[in-house]
């Protein structure tokens, strides 16, 4: 049985102070709004800008190998295909979900772009179970979402 590994260090995040980040958002059209963070962002303040689709959770992907992370569009696959036309390769790219109704957040690593990766990894699925992998995709994470 596989375990889930639920990753909760936005609790010790919160307690450090900061300043407000702001989010860069690209505009390639009306209608594509590209979600690559350019700038470090708070959570609160992603939860209040950047969630548009899931008022339980945020998407995101991250290319392990460039340390780029892509937030907030309704699939994974479409965060895959938005990292890609930014220089990305697939084999780099994974997927997550910020848990914003949980207290404190929750990131679960489960999406579409990990089944590949898990295989390569030698588990299976959509769920990440290698911790290694969970440790550097958290760091990158956290580096980008205070």
């Amino acid at each position: 049985m596989a375990a889930c590994f639920v990753v909760s260090l936005f609790n010790e995040l919160f307690r450090q102070p900061g300043t407000l980040r702001h989010l860069q958002i690209e505009h390639k059209s009306d209608s594509d709004i590209e979600m690559i963070l350019r700038d470090k962002i708070e959570l609160k303040d992603l939860i209040n800008t950047g969630n548009r689709y899931f008022p339980d959770m945020i998407k995101f992907c991250i290319d392990m190998k460039r340390r780029v992370v892509c937030i907030d569009e309704e699939m994974h696959n479409d965060m895959e295909h938005v990292l890609f036309d930014d220089g990305s390769e697939y084999v780099d790219i994974y997927g997550g979900n910020i848990m914003i109704d949980c207290d404190p957040p929750e990131v679960v690593w489960e999406a579409h772009p990990n089944i590949e990766r898990n295989r390569s990894l030698g588990g299976h699925g959509r769920l990440l179970t290698d911790e290694r992998t969970i440790d550097e995709l958290s760091e990158i994470l956290f580096e980008w979402v205070k």
